[in-house]
Parts: C-alpha cells; sequence; structure tokens
C-alpha cells in the first residue's frame, strides 16, 4: 500500500480519543504516522498512529526545516482560522 502522507501534511485524527483533532505528520513509516499538534503532543513526545485512522486535509504546510512545536501551534492555529472564515461565508 503506498502511503498518502508524508512530513508535514495536516490531518485529523478519525479515530480514538484524540477523533477529531488536527494534527500536523512529523514522521512516516510503512503503515503508521507520528503526529503533533505542538502543545500536548509535542514533537519530543509525537502521538503514533495507524494511517488507517487519519484523514490528510491539507497538501504540506511545513518544510522538515519548520517542524518546531511553536510553528506547528502557529500553523494549525491559522489553517483552523481560515476554515472557520470560510464556514462563517457560507
Amino acid at each position: 500500500m503506498e502511503l498518502f502522507v508524508k512530513t508535514g501534511m495536516a490531518v485529523i485524527s478519525m479515530a480514538g480519543h484524540d477523533k477529531g483533532k488536527m494534527f500536523i505528520v512529523v514522521k512516516c513509516d510503512k503503515d503508521r504516522v507520528w503526529l503533533s499538534d505542538g502543545k500536548l503532543r509535542t514533537i519530543a513526545d509525537p502521538k503514533k498512529k495507524n494511517v488507517k485512522h487519519i484523514q490528510p486535509v491539507k497538501k504540506i504546510l511545513l518544510t522538515e526545516d519548520g517542524l518546531t512545536d511553536q510553528e506547528i501551534r502557529k500553523t494549525l492555529k491559522a489553517f483552523a482560522e481560515r476554515k472557520h472564515e470560510c464556514l462563517k461565508q457560507m
């Protein structure tokens, strides 16, 4: 199976206690990804998740150079605000 997510992509968790929460992919493996939100799940302690349990929502938002907890928080916040603004205009 070809992996459809890459490092730096924004994804939403589709299963587990973190269902519905947005993360950035910090590492990819054959059938697992490691996710960070920059707050509870930092780059030093990312969430390990099966690729079947995530949904990509945006192409690559951060490059590997930009993968810091602060940049992840900033990027996820900006993405959520844009999404909220789009929904308000509908």
